[in-house]
């Protein structure tokens, strides 16, 4: 399947609401059925380039979770 600047677009635009979800419940990893591992995943050919590699989020504290969403 070949990735297009619209798919990346649209990826990075529902992590971007994830991410806002994910700071007012604050950092639960509640804002995606499956957890935000589960949607990284997912989309992580269209991602990568916002990403980068991949994390373990549920494996972070909520402070850890916090730093990683800011930056």
């Amino acid at each position: 399947m070949t990735t297009t600047h619209s798919d990346a677009a649209n990826a990075a635009q529902t992590l971007a609401k994830i991410l806002r979800l994910e700071r007012q419940g604050n950092f639960r990893n509640r804002a995606v059925v499956g957890g935000l591992d589960a949607f990284l995943r997912r989309w992580q050919a269209q991602l990568r380039p916002v990403v980068g590699a991949p994390v373990a989020y549920a494996d972070m504290d909520a402070e850890q979770r916090g730093r990683w969403v800011a930056d």
